[in-house]
């Protein structure tokens, strides 16, 4: 008997360790797929660390070229505007300043518009030009205020118009009435 409760003792352990490694190999199936998955998981996640940084310093570069380039786009457009503040499209020399001063008026009512206020700022000495910037205050109806605007912008002076400011768009007389910043320049006599 004594044999025989050792030999069903070894078969109880047999058949345990048995048991326990197929419970081990099915956790081991059931486990290693997700175990695979996690480990795939931190490897690509190390390998975006990485590449986070090779990222961070590919974006720092690009916002540093992007800035030079804007301040090269910047500095281009400052020179252009400088050139054209410089320059005039007139073809009249500084004598006829006096006649423009004269005639504007009379330029001016040929629109057809009620001229209310017409002032003129001191004149600017520029390299080579003469500046005359002026006021226009006036009223009309939407049609003589297109053709004022017409005759001022194809008039051989180059008048620039630098602001067009609404002050009502129907007055008593029920007419609009703006104020025009305007700007002429002409070539400086020697």
């Amino acid at each position: 008997m004594m044999q025989s409760d050792r030999k069903n003792k070894a078969l109880i352990l047999f058949l345990a360790s048995w048991a326990g490694i197929v419970f081990l190999a099915l956790l081991l199936t059931v486990k290693l797929p997700a175990f695979i998955s996690e480990t795939r998981h931190l490897t690509l996640r190390k390998s975006q660390l990485s590449d986070r940084n090779d990222l961070k310093l590919r974006m720092n570069a690009f916002i540093e070229a992007f800035k030079a380039r804007a301040e090269a786009i910047e500095k281009d457009l400052t020179a252009r505007q400088n050139r054209i503040s410089a320059s005039s499209f007139t073809r009249f020399p500084e004598t006829a300043l006096p006649e423009f001063v004269d005639n504007l008026p009379r330029m001016v009512a040929s629109a057809g518009v009620k001229l209310v206020n017409l002032g003129y700022k001191p004149r600017e000495n520029l390299e080579g030009y003469v500046d005359q910037a002026f006021e226009l205050s006036l009223s009309g109806h939407y049609q003589q205020i297109r053709k004022l605007l017409y005759i001022l912008e194809t008039h051989p002076a180059a008048i620039r118009i630098e602001s067009l400011e609404f002050v009502t768009l129907d007055n008593s007389d029920h007419e609009a009435q703006i104020n025009l910043q305007c700007r002429v320049r002409f070539i400086k006599n020697g």
